[in-house]
C-alpha cells in the first residue's frame, strides 16, 4: 500500500517553472545589455521580470508551506495520536482543481473510536487516478487523543495484485 499524494506540493513544483523562466530571461536580459555599447533604458523591462519572478515565487511558497503545514500535522498525529482503520463512504471531487489527468477529490471516512461509536471525517484534498475507484482506497485515521476534532486521514492506495504471497519484495 502506498499513500496518495497530495495536489498542493505538486502545484507547488509547478510553479516554480514560470518563475525559474523569468529570472532566466532577466539574466539573459541583462547579459545582452551588458555586451551592447548603446545605451538604451531597460529598467521598465527588468523591473517586469523581477515582478513576474517574484509573484510565481510567492505563489509557489503559498502552495509548498499549505502541504508542508497538513504534512506536519499527521507526521505529528501519526506519533502522539490514535490510530484507526477507517473505510471511505465517499468520494467528493473537487472540480476546481485541475492537476493533468489526475482527479483531485476529498474523501468522507468513518472508523469506530475506542468508545464503539461510529464517527465520520473528512480527508484533506488529495489525487488519484481517474481509473481508481473508491474500492481501491484505504483509510487509516489518526485521532489526537485529548481533542477527537483534531484528526488526519492517510489514504492509502490498496495494491492492483491478487497474488497472496508469504513475502512481496517488490
Amino acid at each position: 500500500m502506498k499513500p496518495l499524494k497530495c495536489p498542493w506540493r505538486l502545484c507547488a513544483k509547478g510553479f516554480l517553472i514560470p518563475a525559474g523562466v523569468f529570472l532566466i530571461l532577466l539574466a539573459v536580459a541583462v547579459l545582452i545589455d551588458i555586451s551592447t555599447d548603446i545605451y538604451v533604458n531597460r529598467s521598465g523591462i527588468y523591473f517586469n521580470f523581477i515582478i513576474q519572478g517574484l509573484a510565481w515565487c510567492a505563489i509557489s511558497l503559498f502552495f509548498f508551506v499549505l502541504s508542508q503545514k497538513n504534512d506536519s500535522k499527521l507526521r505529528r498525529l501519526k506519533y502522539d495520536g490514535a490510530a484507526y482503520e477507517g473505510t471511505v463512504e465517499e468520494i467528493n471531487p473537487l472540480y476546481g482543481v485541475k492537476v493533468l489527468h489526475y482527479l483531485t477529490f476529498r474523501a468522507d471516512c468513518s472508523y469506530v473510536n475506542d468508545e464503539g461509536k461510529t464517527c465520520l471525517v473528512r480527508s484533506r484534498a488529495m489525487l488519484m487516478s481517474r481509473f481508481d475507484g473508491r474500492e481501491n482506497i484505504a483509510a487509516k485515521i489518526y485521532v489526537n487523543r485529548n481533542d477527537p476534532k483534531d484528526y488526519a486521514v492517510e489514504l492509502l492506495e490498496l495494491s492492483s495484485s491478487n497474488i497472496k504471497a508469504d513475502y512481496d519484495y517488490r
